[in-house]
């Protein structure tokens, strides 16, 4: 499982550079200033992130790969619309469209959506979509600050997994979107107010059309709701600690502080001479509850707003039930 760990760091870094180097020609054809300074940021951090990925294990650039594997990905990803506009003749659309109304009793899932639309609704779904970018950044934050923790490897190796399936899906399967392929069908924006209207402008300032199979809000959304209520509930750490054996196993007895520790999932952890505290089992229980219904409302609004098919949506939720699956697998293994 180490080595897989391993190879999905390398598979990452491969992938972004494919798209940093497709984006940069395409941004070169269009003279577009704004992807230009894509592509020398997105460049800049991917040979930051290929010596973290090269780093000998434990040593201070490889702890630093999952803050910069997010951080080359959140930078290269607007090249996304360099590669849309000068490589891909055709999307998905009208595919996912097909397939979406086959699966939905002739009607898409975002069509079964269009008559609920009402300017409150609009307004408090359109927040719930916005408060992605938060969702993901501060546990980003977070796990940065304490990236030598076991936790913040666990969580930021499935946050690579599910970025490195789902810009492939990109690749392989691009789409626009129902908004931008069919708006005669989805008129767009939807009625609403200050906070829909704000939220259409982000949408617009950042589209790249091709960055919907699957969905990585959906997913992603539910990836760190998950990786919280996994944690908080004990999940990843069902397994003994060294040190920790049971009666009778012939080894010798647990040290009362891991007992403790393992009991309210208090650790200690030092960071260059300082110490800091990490999160108690009820703490990632409460970050848990309080996603809980931003996640729902995020998942609701993708469909509502009319940026994903339903199929998008049921693909990004599966990937991150998946990518959950396999961290706690990976916990398992590593702290047994």
């Amino acid at each position: 499982m180490p080595r897989n760990a391993r190879w999905i760091g390398h598979a990452f870094a491969a992938e972004l550079l494919l798209i940093l180097v497709l984006g940069s020609v395409g941004a070169w054809r269009l003279d577009d200033g704004d992807l230009h300074a894509a592509s020398v940021l997105g460049g800049i951090a991917w040979l930051l992130l290929l010596a973290a990925t090269l780093a000998a294990p434990g040593s201070g650039w490889a702890n630093w790969k999952g803050t910069l594997q997010f951080v080359a990905c959140w930078l290269i990803f607007p090249l996304f619309k360099a590669i849309r506009e000068v490589f891909i003749q055709h999307t998905a659309d009208a595919a996912l469209l097909a397939l979406d109304r086959d699966l939905w009793g002739g009607r898409s899932l975002p069509e079964h959506l269009l008559g609920w639309e009402r300017p409150w609704l609009s307004e408090l779904l359109s927040s719930g979509y916005f408060l992605f970018y938060f969702v993901v950044l501060l546990p980003a934050i977070m796990f940065s600050v304490r990236r030598r923790s076991p936790e913040a490897k666990t969580f930021f190796l499935g946050l690579t997994l599910m970025y490195l399936v789902g810009f492939a899906g990109y690749l392989l399967v691009p789409a626009g979107g129902p908004y931008m392929a069919f708006p005669e069908v989805f008129p767009y924006p939807v009625r609403g107010g200050a906070m829909t209207a704000l939220l259409a402008g982000v949408v617009k300032a950042g589209i790249t059309g091709m960055d919907v199979f699957p969905s990585l809000h959906s997913g992603i959304g539910v990836y760190v709701l998950g990786f919280f209520a996994l944690r908080g509930w004990g999940f990843f750490n069902l397994e003994a600690r060294p040190g920790m054996a049971g009666r009778g196993s012939g080894t010798q007895a647990p040290d009362p502080r891991e007992r403790a520790r393992a009991c309210t999932g208090l650790a200690i952890e030092e960071n260059h001479g300082k110490w800091f505290f990490s999160q108690t089992l009820s703490g990632y229980r409460r970050i848990a509850l309080l996603l809980a219904p931003i996640i729902l409302a995020l998942v609701v609004a993708t469909l509502y707003l009319r940026y994903h098919y339903g199929i998008d949506v049921l693909c990004g939720i599966a990937l991150a039930a998946a990518v959950l699956a396999f961290i706690q697998r990976y916990r398992k293994e590593t702290r047994a």
